[in-house]
């Protein structure tokens, strides 16, 4: 926890979980077109969730920003970074048949 709120296990992980719901709204407005396909969502949300997990990590009691937008940051950022490095694994349609 480098420069972070050094925080009880069971404090980080409510704080993680009581956060998810800004997922779903970041994922849409950063790449609309995401929600239609399930599986590179759910890689999508994934990477929106270490985003979060560091974020909670890092949290400065000291820092001029609220939790949330600071959480937000690095959720995009995260988001992003999987997208910029397209680490999806894609399987070719004829795999399925």
């Amino acid at each position: 926890m480098n420069g972070g709120i050094r925080m009880e296990k069971e404090t980080r992980n409510q704080m993680v979980m009581s956060n998810l719901g800004l997922f779903p709204s970041r994922i849409h407005k950063l790449y609309p077109d995401v929600i239609k396909d399930k599986i590179i969502y759910e890689d999508y949300f994934q990477s929106g969730v270490i985003g979060l997990i560091e974020a909670v990590d890092r949290l400065d009691e000291n820092a001029e920003t609220s939790p949330a937008t600071y959480m937000t940051i690095w959720i995009d950022c995260r988001v992003k970074e999987f997208k910029r490095k397209d680490r999806m694994i894609k399987i070719p349609q004829d795999a399925y048949n």
